[in-house]
């Protein structure tokens, strides 16, 4: 899995050749470092991503650790987590997204439309 932030919105791109989609489904946390995007210069977080239900805008759920953080410094990890809803559209459309905090996107690929021609 890559994810990247470009300030506002993140984008998780699973590895298809892996089926990190798959392994989502079967309760495997993956976890990567999140990154700018095109640059690859990481930005200190982790980001991870589970499967569950939870509460979320359109079934998926992000939170911050620690809870309600003072900066964006003080941010240490940023956990995703999907549900079933979530985990099928992703799988019949190829990706699937939210918005959060009421502008935020948060888009989740399965597979990377940049590497995949």
């Amino acid at each position: 899995m890559e994810a990247e932030f470009d300030g506002q919105d993140y984008f998780l791109f699973l590895d298809k050749k892996k089926k990190e989609l798959l392994e989502v489904k079967k309760k495997v946390k993956l976890k990567t470092r999140l990154t700018k995007p095109f640059r690859g210069v990481e930005l200190g977080k982790l980001v991870t991503l589970e499967y569950g239900e939870n509460n979320g805008p359109d079934g998926i759920d992000l939170k911050y650790i620690p809870k309600n953080p003072n900066s964006w410094e003080s941010i240490l990890e940023i956990s995703v987590k999907i549900n079933d809803r979530t985990y099928n559209h992703i799988l019949e459309r190829g990706s699937f997204g939210t918005r959060y905090n009421g502008s935020d996107k948060i888009q989740i690929y399965n597979g990377n439309p940049r590497h995949e021609f």
